[in-house]
């Protein structure tokens, strides 16, 4: 499957549907507060990094 993504260079995190990230084997590693819509929600959060020709990469 190819996803793709825009995120900003100073965003801290983006946002996936939970199914999506699940259809890719991408799981929860911890829960996380964010400051939204004039208050606050919390977010499970994992991590996902880019593979470039069949290695797998960090993302800065």
């Amino acid at each position: 499957m190819i996803l793709k993504i825009l995120a900003g260079r100073l965003d801290e995190a983006t946002v996936v549907r939970r199914d999506v990230l699940e259809s890719l084997g991408v799981k929860p590693l911890r829960r996380r507060r964010f400051k939204a819509f004039g208050g606050y929600v919390e977010r499970d959060v994992g991590e996902a990094g880019p593979v470039l020709m069949g290695e797998r990469r960090g993302c800065p």
